[in-house]
C-alpha cells in the first residue's frame, strides 16, 4: 500500500483560492507522523512567496493525539482561536 499524499491537491486548493490559510498543529512528541516531515511537505508544495505565508505552525509538547496532554490543549484552544480569528475577522463572538 502507498502513503497518500495530498501535497498537490492543498497546493492547488491554495491557488484556486489564495485566502485559504492553513495552520499545521504538531507535537513534539509525535511518534506517527515523523517530526519535520510536515514543515518539509509544505515547504515543498512550489507556492508563490505570498501563498507560502498562509501556512503556519504549532508545536506542542505532546504527542500525535495533542488533546490528550491537558496543558497542551489549553495551547491548542488558544492557537486556534487565534486562527479563527485571524483568517475570519469577526468570528471570536461567535464560538462562545
Amino acid at each position: 500500500m502507498r502513503d497518500a499524499y495530498v501535497g498537490g491537491d492543498l497546493a492547488d486548493a491554495m491557488r484556486k483560492n489564495p485566502r485559504l490559510r492553513v495552520l499545521s498543529l504538531n507535537g513534539l512528541f509525535d511518534l506517527a507522523t515523523p517530526f519535520f516531515i510536515t514543515e518539509y511537505d509544505l515547504g515543498h508544495l512550489e507556492l508563490e512567496p505570498k501563498l507560502r505565508s498562509n501556512i503556519e505552525f504549532a508545536y506542542y509538547p505532546s504527542g500525535h493525539m495533542v488533546y490528550l496532554n491537558v496543558d497542551a490543549l489549553k495551547q491548542l484552544k488558544n492557537d486556534l482561536a487565534a486562527f479563527y480569528t485571524k483568517t475570519a475577522p469577526g468570528s471570536e463572538n461567535k464560538s462562545n
